[in-house]
């Protein structure tokens, strides 16, 4: 009898599990902490790609606003040169002596300033890649140099239209005065002019106004190149993701009129 007890004593013993202090202490311990860390670097993950994804964003609009302030700043400085050209277009300046009679143009125009730091987007990665079909035919609008250049210019041609409003402007009334005409200097001789005034001076400014006249036009179509061909270059330089939901690169739609002044040459 002792022996059948003591025999389920040791078949009851033998069904308890054995103690696995691995099993039952250190792996949900670990469990816990593996947890923990994976969930905080997650965490810290997350933070960061979101960081970065915002930043990225912002750089973006910074681009767009960049390209947005010149594609202004271009078209002001174009409505500028077609109020010049209209002082005079519809004049005629076949002979060189006509210029001087193109009346004194006020020039209430802001200069440009030529610091296009914000432009440095255009020249990412330029050495490493292919141009694009588009910057390829776009007169070189997506290196930084020819927009300053084309700005600069601009800038100089106002100064030389001052230039040029100093000097004409006396010599014109002095011819007037001298000649009893009442019409302009286009209505005496240029055996009376030339008596009228000294030879270098009209000479000077004859050469100054055929000049700036000439160098208005070619700005003109420089200008009109630019706010055509400029945009393109933008768009394919900044994501279009941003661009969908902050606000696109804007477009210039020229007048009929200024259109039809920027292809007239004002001196053939």
């Amino acid at each position: 009898m002792s022996n059948d007890i003591e025999l389920l004593v040791n078949a009851i013993t033998a069904l308890k599990p054995v103690s696995n202090w691995v099993k039952d202490y250190l792996n949900p311990i670990m469990f816990s902490f593996l947890s923990a860390v994976f969930g905080a670097t997650l965490a810290t993950w997350g933070v960061r790609y979101s960081g970065k994804k915002k930043e990225l964003y912002e750089i973006e609009k910074k681009k767009i606003d960049a390209a947005n302030f010149w594609i202004l700043q271009a078209s002001e400085c174009f409505d500028n040169l077609i109020t010049i050209k209209r002082n005079y277009s519809d004049r005629d300046l076949r002979k060189s002596i006509d210029t001087i009679n193109i009346p004194s143009i006020l020039l209430d125009f802001p200069r440009v300033n030529v610091d296009m730091t914000n432009l440095i987007f255009l020249a990412r990665e330029e050495k490493l890649v292919k141009k694009s079909k588009i910057e390829r035919k776009t007169n070189g609008f997506g290196e930084i140099h020819i927009i300053r250049s084309m700005m600069t210019n601009y800038n100089i041609v106002l100064d030389r239209w001052e230039k040029r409003n100093q000097i004409v402007q006396p010599l014109v009334e002095n011819i007037v005065r001298n000649n009893s005409s009442t019409g302009g200097p286009t209505q005496v001789s240029i055996e009376q002019i030339e008596k009228s005034v000294d030879a270098v001076n009209l000479r000077q400014s004859i050469h100054l106004s055929e000049t700036v006249v000439e160098e208005t036009d070619e700005l003109l179509t420089e200008f009109h190149k630019f706010l055509t061909e400029f945009p393109k270059i933008a768009e394919i330089k900044i994501c279009k993701k941003v661009q969908k939901k902050y606000g696109p690169v804007l477009k210039v739609i020229q007048k009929k009129e200024a259109e039809e002044l920027v292809s007239k040459k004002s001196i053939t």
